[in-house]
């Protein structure tokens, strides 16, 4: 679950972050992939499962099918 406040977004039940780029950050949370889309992204704590992250944030995302990939690795 991802929720949006004034200049970023916090992200709860994440297991590991899957990609991590100024433009996206995407975790695994509850076996979904959260993807957070913006500029200027950075991850400011990832602690007891939480991830904050800062930045210009466009648009939260659920992409469908990219847990399966990313957790065959």
């Amino acid at each position: 679950m991802a929720v949006l406040r004034p200049g970023g977004a916090t992200v709860y039940s994440c297991r590991r972050i899957l990609l991590y780029s100024p433009g996206e950050i995407r975790v695994l949370s509850d076996g979904r992939c959260v993807s957070v889309l913006g500029e200027d992204l950075h991850c400011v704590s990832f602690s007891g499962g939480t991830v904050f992250i800062r930045g210009a944030i466009h648009a939260v995302s659920y992409p469908a099918g990219v847990q399966a990939e990313e957790g065959r690795k």
